[in-house]
């Protein structure tokens, strides 16, 4: 991978305001440390250690990842992705919103 660069993005979706008022202040914070020393453990088991790139972002997870991959001038996105439902095929799962809406190559992965 010459002169490729490898980053970890992990995507916590938004805490709906009605339910803030009751979540202990500090707690995203905290909910974003520990998805960012998660990742850290995942690039130490791939043996990238800190290689690679880790970032967390909250939002909408598809259009999170969207808009960093395009902001970033991403080349490929590589996601895992469960075995589609039924009802995935109506409304779609976030794999599939990335890959139909993605500018750039897609890797799916099953069962990771």
């Amino acid at each position: 991978m010459d002169g490729g660069k490898l980053t970890l993005l992990h995507v916590l979706p938004p805490i709906p305001g009605y339910v803030s008022a009751y979540i202990p202040e500090g707690q995203s914070e905290k909910s974003q440390e520990r998805a960012l020393k998660q990742l850290g453990e995942i690039a130490q088991e791939l043996g990238i250690g800190d290689t690679a790139g880790k970032i967390v972002l909250i939002g909408s997870v598809h259009i999170q990842i969207l808009a960093w991959a395009e902001n970033a001038d991403v080349n490929l996105i590589v996601m895992a992705s469960h075995q589609p439902e039924f009802t995935d095929y109506l409304i779609g799962t976030t794999a599939a919103r990335v890959v139909r809406h993605a500018k750039c190559s897609v890797l799916v992965a099953r069962n990771l």
